[in-house]
């Protein structure tokens, strides 16, 4: 008896949370995150920034950096359709910025870029590697706002070899440190 009464109040609480419990609102819209912090010029199309970070990442050289960017390749049309994420990536490392430029690939600066399609199933990560490029950082040695821009040829790297013809890469960003 007691375990039929618990069943019923298990099955009308059940059915009250399911009547009352939910309600309809507003059609879910993910926000356009873009951080006024530079852009890239990708594929012949100026595309903004959406994150620009610097890293100091050695402790004892305030001078050493590492850079991430994320540049949104989605169309205006794509993201009124709210069309899924379909980013650039940028990783630039210096082991110290003590100089007005640098060159790909003389001066072995570790970089790392990357298209990233979450709409794309057959191919949603495609990497590249910069096969020619200068980069031109301002730094900003006691804080600040510190500028770098970028010229860069690029091919895609399909396992572990570069393939394709060259692409032009280039942007300008800042980043506050």
């Amino acid at each position: 008896m007691r375990t039929l009464t618990r069943l019923s109040a298990l099955l009308l609480l059940g059915a009250a949370v399911g009547t009352f419990g939910c309600y309809k609102g507003p059609e879910y819209v993910p926000p356009v995150y873009t951080c006024d912090c530079g852009s890239l010029s990708y594929q012949g199309r100026e595309v903004p920034l959406k994150f620009a970070e610097a890293v100091v990442w050695d402790s004892l050289d305030v001078r050493s950096r590492r850079y991430h960017l994320v540049a949104d390749l989605r169309t205006e049309d794509e993201i009124k359709a709210h069309m899924p994420a379909h980013d650039f990536v940028v990783m630039l490392e210096f082991d110290t910025i003590n100089r007005p430029a640098f060159y790909i690939p003389a001066d072995g600066i570790v970089h790392q870029l990357q298209q990233i399609n979450h709409g794309d199933e057959l191919t949603p990560v495609r990497d590249f590697i910069c096969t020619n490029g200068v980069i031109s950082p301002q730094p900003a040695l006691t804080g600040g706002t510190e500028r770098v821009s970028f010229q860069m040829l690029m091919k895609e790297v399909v396992n572990g070899t570069p393939v394709g013809f060259e692409t032009p890469l280039t942007g300008s960003f800042k980043v506050e440190i």
